[in-house]
């Protein structure tokens, strides 16, 4: 899981997918297991929490999720993002937020921004 957090942190900072495949290729690091981490990294997960938490659910066959989707409180206006969705066959919705509302509310996780709520 430590190799999805470096990828996916790679990614999110401007990295291609391509430069980290051919450096891992040039070092002798192209595994199967390396391959699976290229196949799924994405620069979506916000912090290594997210990109733990994406590979266990890979790693647990889960179909991978949508991240980062935004939702708008149709009594408030308000905007919120969540972690996580999955769209079911039937309609539902499920979502998985790993921070929960901190990442609204903690200044540290708020990247200079103001409470969007």
């Amino acid at each position: 899981m430590p190799a999805m957090e470096v990828m996916c942190w790679a990614l999110r900072n401007g990295t291609s997918s391509t430069e980290i495949i051919a450096c891992a290729t040039r070092e002798g690091l192209l595994n199967a297991p390396a391959q699976s981490v290229f196949r799924f990294a994405t620069p979506f997960a916000e912090n290594g929490g997210e990109a733990r938490a994406l590979a266990a659910m890979i790693l647990c066959w889960f179909e991978p999720p949508a991240q980062q989707v935004e939702f708008t409180d149709p009594q408030t206006g308000k905007r919120y993002r969540v972690d996580f969705l999955w769209r079911t066959r039937d309609g539902r919705i499920v979502v998985v937020e790993l921070d929960e509302l901190v990442k609204y509310r903690d200044p540290q996780m708020m990247d200079g921004r103001c409470d969007r709520r």
